[in-house]
């Protein structure tokens, strides 16, 4: 019987109705999978922001990292503002000018983007 196994004894509570352990570990795992999917997603745009940054700032891929500046890829304005627009054709961000300043970081890129697509998925 899964309700005594290890983990899955004690009873919980969602608003007012009471869930049996195996809806509640049915619940978590759902999340798990959602959550799953958004790591997922982070990790092909991050891909996608990587070939764009390697492309139009012609660095070496390894030097593309979550934690590299735009400053660290050498990237100038005019460098900036062609990465922003690939990006903005890339994921049909439908922003007329994106300003990437020389202390973004490649997360913050791939953070944004994700904002951006889960806003139009809603």
């Amino acid at each position: 019987m899964l309700h005594n196994r290890p983990g899955f004894v004690c009873r919980r509570r969602l608003g007012n109705v009471a869930t049996s352990d195996w809806e509640h570990y049915k619940l978590e795992l759902r999340e798990v999978k959602k959550m799953a999917g958004f790591e997922g997603k982070a990790q092909e745009v991050f891909a996608k922001v990587k070939e764009i940054v390697v492309r139009e700032a012609r660095v070496d891929e390894a030097s593309v990292t979550p934690d590299a500046t735009m400053n660290d890829l050498y990237a100038d304005s005019a460098t900036r503002m062609s990465i922003g627009d690939e990006l903005d054709r890339e994921f049909d961000l439908g922003i007329l000018d994106v300003d990437l300043a020389e202390d973004t970081t490649v997360q913050d890129i791939v953070d944004f983007i994700m904002e951006q697509l889960e806003e139009s998925e809603e």
